[in-house]
């Protein structure tokens, strides 16, 4: 289970991603505003990071961004390293490219041959509670056979 803290981010996931993602060969080119308007959260199965993908809208696109945060440096990663984001409750985290980081990789395989979904949250301020889900859910699962389909679906949650 992925835990939720309140707490401020330098720079913000939004601010990090438009930074980098012009200078990414996927990625829009510099003048083209990009908008960060989703994510989903995977459980980190050593439970010492976060691994997230992002979804942005940019020139008419919307593009998937997969991100990993470490709580130490992947080492022989360097080229994979994005920016290094300091976390008001857990101090410095290492941010990289999602698909060079073997953490994602092997989420990522997980859920297309599982059908395992999104990361369950608890929000941790003085103890431990459900993290409310936003009013637009993105839901990644697979069918879970041999030769997997993904489903990704965006829906529009009640309150």
């Amino acid at each position: 289970m992925a835990l939720f803290h309140l707490a401020t981010i330098t720079p913000t996931k939004a601010e990090l991603i438009v930074a980098w993602g012009p200078t990414q060969p996927w990625g829009p080119p510099p003048e083209e505003p990009i908008e960060v308007i989703g994510s989903f959260r995977f459980d980190d199965p050593d439970a010492r990071g976060g691994i997230e993908t992002h979804l942005v809208a940019a020139g008419g696109t919307v593009l998937q961004v997969p991100l990993t945060y470490r709580d130490e440096p992947l080492e022989g990663a360097d080229d994979a390293l994005i920016v290094q984001v300091q976390h008001s409750v857990l101090g410095t985290r290492w941010v990289y490219d999602g698909l060079r980081d073997p953490r994602f990789v092997v989420m990522l395989a997980a859920v297309a041959m599982t059908g395992q979904g999104e990361a369950l949250g608890m929000d941790v301020f003085r103890r431990p509670q459900p993290r409310p889900r936003s009013p637009i859910g993105l839901t990644a699962t697979s069918d879970g056979q041999p030769d997997p389909v993904v489903f990704a679906e965006v829906t529009e949650r009640s309150r």
